[in-house]
């Protein structure tokens, strides 16, 4: 009982004061301004008939020593290009890429779709992948009720829907 008569109180007092604050408000406003009609019709920056500033863009060619500056470089001057060295170009060794760290999370399998969910550890992220997609050059080969097949090309592997 004591309670709600504190509350009431409290409320009371809030709204008297919220009241109080908003009628200084009020009070404090600064005065509005009065404009003479007849002042801005006769001042010449103001007329309608007066021509606006077409703004025209330069040419793009004017534009290219400012594109060729680096722009977060404490000079901005361009780079020095660097030489080319007489040197035979190797063919790229093919990688032994590492099996993705991944998780199988789940699938949904519907007559239209095969799509496996899965926990991408490295990037901490969910992954939805569907056959025929790649990922970190693995190309996903099937996805099974309980069993994603993956491929880079070499070897095939499998990633399995842990069981608790």
């Amino acid at each position: 009982m004591q309670r709600t008569r504190l509350l009431k109180y409290f409320l009371i007092v809030s709204i008297l004061v919220m009241a109080a604050v908003v009628s200084w408000q009020m009070g404090s406003r600064p005065a509005s301004i009065s404009i003479d009609r007849a002042s801005v019709e006769s001042s010449p920056a103001l007329l309608p008939d007066a021509p606006a500033a077409v703004f025209e863009l330069a040419a793009l060619e004017a534009y290219d020593e400012i594109i060729e500056r680096p722009l977060f470089s404490q000079t901005r001057r361009p780079p020095v290009p660097e030489t080319v060295k007489n040197t035979t170009v190797k063919p790229p060794q093919p990688k032994n890429e590492p099996l993705p760290d991944w998780k199988l999370v789940g699938t949904a399998i519907t007559s239209d779709t095969q799509t496996a969910l899965i926990w991408d550890t490295r990037n901490r992220r969910f992954v939805r992948l569907e056959p025929g997609m790649n990922r970190s050059g693995w190309e996903i080969a099937a996805v099974q009720p309980e069993v994603v097949v993956m491929s880079n090309g070499k070897i095939q592997h499998q990633i399995k829907l842990p069981r608790f």
